[in-house]
């Protein structure tokens, strides 16, 4: 048995997009993978967030976005705030809970949640799960020392 065996699937959707978060207030300039230059690379993604314990979220956040590595980029502390204000509209007892990011949801189905209208059970039918997680910080930890991916 492999370890990709052991990665569970919650989305019914085909995994289709890396994802990282990242420390700093500012969104990246450059793709960390390929380098290409992201500056006005945004797309605006519908994100599922499960919130601890047990509170699925769905967020809408532009994101920068390389195409070429089909990686979404989002700063931590944006992601946080946005979070929050969600979070006091509907159950202020989770701020500052633990959260995950697991994947996107296609656009009508969030639009459909905005309306109200939004059943778990569509979420996840609709759901992509990431197929990997990047760690930026890491990674720029791992630059600036002159190693890559040692």
């Amino acid at each position: 048995m492999t370890n990709q065996s052991l990665i569970y699937q919650l989305g019914m959707q085909e995994k289709r997009y890396l994802f990282a978060l990242h420390a700093g207030d500012e969104p990246i300039d450059k793709c960390p993978n390929c380098q290409t230059y992201l500056k006005g690379k945004e797309k605006k993604f519908a994100l599922f967030i499960l919130v601890q314990p047990r509170r699925p979220v769905v967020l809408g956040k532009t994101c920068r976005y390389c195409s070429k590595c089909r990686l979404i980029m989002l700063p931590r502390p944006s992601l946080e705030a946005d979070l929050a204000a969600v979070l006091r509209n509907h159950d202020p007892a989770l701020i500052q809970n633990d959260y995950i990011v697991l994947g996107t949801v296609n656009n009508a189905t969030w639009a459909k949640g905005l309306m109200g209208d939004q059943l778990y059970e569509e979420i996840i039918a609709n759901l992509s799960d990431f197929s990997g997680i990047v760690d930026l910080d890491f990674m720029d930890r791992r630059i600036s020392e002159g190693k890559w991916f040692d």
